[in-house]
């Protein structure tokens, strides 16, 4: 039995979603875009130009959300694995746009640079649990009103695995149609196998700023994939309750979700959500607390009553360094989402509230994964394995250590990790050898050094750089 878990009752979820389409009906959402007004009240809609205000009716709502697919699959390349987000099937990438870096050569703090972006991707393509790649750096270093390129750039350049930029214009979704279309042989091979989506916030509560309606329109009719996000802040720019701030993010995800279906109904959408709340002692986001997990669980229902693929935050935390703090943070954050069947769950290789990149957290996280990952599998029940049979054989007392049926076995049914540590206490040996920060820095370095460049990045690389600045 595959373990699973909920904390809405069915009931609830109606509830919730009948919230949403009230709120979307009578409070109605704000499009900054003309042509979004425009689009959205030649379906029926009812538009206050005066407010740039759209209430939008449940049957748009309910039509949008019927045209969506129930999996949407980005592709890997060069053998990497594709990533089919629907269903139950989970996956972890990392989060973004840092603005510094724990440096791990120098236990410092600094500002995150291009390099930093290189390295931290790098490590991430070689890494196994590390499922897709959400630029991890804010370089600071690059050009402020291209660093959407830029980062999307290091991404396409130093991993194989499925990348979701952020975009700041219309002009540049196409720049990055472009982009990807270099690397894998042009806009057809693209649109067949896409290899990336790009992520968009609503600004809570209910604002559809004129750049993110802009660049869903143009993902709609270039038919990029939406990974359609709300991010409300429960006490800040939401209801503190956590019923409250599921109902407006939702309504916020839906109502993306209108305007880019009637762009066009094809158009593949993954439902998305970044709902947290405020610790109003500090006015911080707590990514850390437990209310942060139950919020991505609910999310997840919504998005499979709307039989939707899901995403948001996860495997995330408050902590500033890599301490026990931060391991149960992070822990907890991925489990809860990860129980529920959230599908794409960024987190990994951000600490200090998502305001730092660290590599060797980037490698305690694709542990963490790794773990959650095996206690998603399950446990399976079947002849072979109930081992009536083992049993009858070995009698009492007897001893199974060295047996076929253990070798046969122990290495599906147990996992063993990359840098935790189970050897037997010594008293008489040094503990630094088997610190965690030790056998990560290890780990870290022999990851990077198996890193392989894609044959033809340098040539890309020219390609991208012509792109960007054209």
């Amino acid at each position: 039995m595959i373990p699973g878990l909920k904390m809405l009752s069915d009931d609830e979820v109606q509830e919730i979603h009948a919230a949403s389409l009230q709120i979307l009906e009578k409070t109605g959402a704000v499009f900054e875009l003309d042509e979004a007004l425009a689009i959205l009240g030649d379906h029926g809609a009812i538009i206050d130009r005066k407010k740039r205000l759209a209430r939008i009716p449940p049957h748009l709502v309910l039509d949008a959300v019927a045209k969506c697919s129930p999996v949407v699959t980005l592709y890997g390349r060069d053998g990497q694995p594709d990533l089919k987000a629907g269903g139950r099937r989970v996956y972890f990438g990392t989060v973004g746009y840092g603005t510094f870096t724990l440096d791990w050569r120098t236990g410092q703090y600094r500002q995150a640079l291009y390099d930093d972006l290189v390295e931290m991707v790098r490590l991430a393509d070689a890494l196994e649990n590390v499922d897709f790649i959400l630029p991890p750096v804010c370089p600071q270093d690059q050009e402020p009103k291209l660093l959407d390129l830029y980062e999307f750039k290091g991404c396409l350049l130093h991993s194989r695995k499925p990348s979701i930029p952020e975009a700041y214009s219309r002009g540049h979704v196409k720049k990055m149609v472009d982009m990807a279309a270099a690397c894998v042989g042009g806009y057809e091979a693209l649109r067949e196998r896409p290899i990336f989506s790009i992520i968009f916030v609503i600004t809570s509560p209910l604002i559809i700023r004129r750049d993110i309606a802009e660049t869903i329109i143009e993902c709609a009719r270039l038919m990029v994939p939406i990974y359609m996000g709300a991010g409300p802040q429960g006490g800040g720019n939401a209801p503190c309750t956590i019923a409250g701030t599921l109902a407006l993010a939702n309504a916020e995800a839906l109502a993306g979700t209108v305007l880019a279906k009637l762009v066009n109904p094809a158009a593949p959408i993954i439902y998305a959500s970044w709902a947290r709340h405020l610790d109003l002692r500090s006015a911080n986001v707590a990514f850390g607390a437990p209310e942060f997990g139950l919020a991505r669980v609910g999310a997840a229902q919504m998005a499979q009553f709307y039989r939707m693929p899901s995403g948001g935050g996860g495997l995330i935390g408050n902590s500033k360094l890599l301490d026990v703090q931060q391991g149960w943070e992070k822990m907890a954050t991925a489990l809860l989402p990860a129980l529920a069947g959230l599908n794409m769950i960024l987190g990994q290789g951000l600490i200090a509230s998502e305001n730092t990149i660290s590599l060797e957290q980037l490698v305690a996280d694709d542990e963490m994964a790794a773990y959650v990952k095996r206690i998603l599998a399950g446990v399976t029940v079947d002849e072979d394995r109930l081992a009536v049979a083992e049993i009858e054989r070995q009698g009492p007392g007897g001893a199974f250590i060295s047996t076929p049926h253990t070798f046969k076995y122990h290495r599906q049914e147990y996992w063993s990790g990359k840098v935790t540590d189970r050897s037997q206490f010594n008293v008489h040996e040094s503990p630094e050898p088997k610190s965690l920060k030790t056998r990560i820095r290890r780990r870290l370095e022999e990851r990077l050094a198996a890193y392989k460049p894609m044959e033809d990045h340098l040539a890309l690389e020219k390609t991208m750089d012509e792109i960007i600045q054209g």
